[in-house]
């Protein structure tokens, strides 16, 4: 049995706390400035500075920040910077170690600038099909990037279809 669910439109950004939302978020950079955990995206740290990160948290929505894993969030948010201001996609595939459920996974980030959401889900779905993934799971985001509109963020869980050949790390890293 399979249970798909999109809801397209933009959800009205009420004002949030994001001080307390993102303190997990914000706690996990401390923590890797402060040299406690290991930075080991190799993440430019100018993004992990407080202030930085406050001002990219004020971007977004509350679900967002509050469900977001803080390795994750801080991984989309140097996808995010990499793109803004551009017209531009970035990409960033690794493991899903921390996504049990569905066996041997790959967390595909994607952040792309001025796409209509619906348009680049499909897409991206489109293209991991033709290679012989399927998506197991999906969030979604649109986060605003000032005068240059905004940024879609997709995060897909994937895994190899049942008619892929063998996948090992290399083929989808």
């Amino acid at each position: 049995m399979s249970l798909s669910v999109f809801t397209y439109g933009y959800q009205e950004l009420k004002k949030i706390d994001c001080e307390e939302c993102g303190r997990h978020i914000l706690d996990y950079a401390k923590a890797i400035l402060s040299g406690e955990e290991a930075n080991s995206l190799h993440f430019d740290e100018s993004l992990l500075e407080r202030e930085s990160l406050m001002e990219y948290l004020h971007k977004c929505g509350e679900s967002y920040i509050s469900k977001s894993n803080p390795h994750r969030f801080i991984q989309q948010r140097s996808l995010y910077d990499s793109i803004s201001g551009t017209e531009g996609v970035a990409v960033h595939v690794e493991n899903a170690t921390d996504v049990e459920e569905f066996g041997n996974c790959f967390w595909v980030d994607i952040a792309t600038a001025n796409a209509l959401p619906q348009f680049a889900l499909e897409h991206a779905v489109r293209i991991l099909h033709s290679n012989n993934f399927e998506v197991a799971r999906s969030h979604l985001d649109v986060i605003s990037d000032d005068d240059n509109c905004k940024v879609t963020m997709l995060r897909l869980v994937t895994r190899p279809t049942n008619d892929a050949t063998t996948i090992d790390d290399e083929s989808i890293l």
